[in-house]
């Protein structure tokens, strides 16, 4: 490689390497969070292959971490060669984790094509409506008269429910980063 061109063909030999090592990172923090406001949704290969008679079955980890708590919720799944996580086992794994943590009002995800399910994805957003239309605050007398008064048009409750992840970008989903630690 040339030196004038030496970052500009790694760009475009390597995109990995260049994305690893050149491309600067956001520093995000989680202030303000509470917890369930935010819930990232992932597959997750694991390294663990069973034997049953003339079979191997391989596992995936359908996983969800809450942002503000880094509480991690996993379903593991096995499957024959060949077969992968369709639509159907992230929704069943998403309702047993809104059974076991409540319903969160964002779902952070991924591109994939288990994560593209209109249906479901129109049904999370109705629902997160509903958790968002029914939060409670404490206030004065003057200061709900104020919020009233202000009469500001909040965004509507679903416009944020799903957050879709960068294409190809690995490190902007936190749980990544859990993955690795697991």
């Amino acid at each position: 490689l040339r030196r004038g061109v030496g970052l500009a063909a790694i760009k475009e030999r390597h995109a990995k390497l260049f994305f690893d090592q050149y491309t600067p990172r956001i520093k995000r923090n989680r202030d303000g969070l509470r917890p369930m406001d935010v819930v990232i949704g992932d597959v997750h290969p694991h390294d663990v292959c069973v034997q049953y008679g003339d079979r191997i079955v391989h596992a995936r980890l359908i996983a969800w971490l809450d942002l503000a708590t880094y509480d991690i919720h996993v379903t593991a799944v096995f499957f024959e060669e060949g077969r992968s996580v369709r639509q159907e086992d992230i929704a069943r794994s998403f309702v047993v984790m809104v059974e076991d943590w409540g319903l969160p009002k964002s779902l952070y995800l991924d591109n994939g094509k288990e994560y593209k399910w209109q249906e479901m994805i129109a049904g999370f957003k109705a629902l997160a409506g509903l958790t968002n239309a029914f939060e409670c605050f404490i206030k004065s007398a003057g200061e709900a008269q104020e919020m009233v008064d202000l009469e500001i048009a909040a965004p509507a409750p679903e416009a944020r429910a799903i957050i879709r992840a960068r294409p190809y970008n690995a490190p902007a989903k936190q749980i990544e980063g859990v993955f690795g630690i697991l």
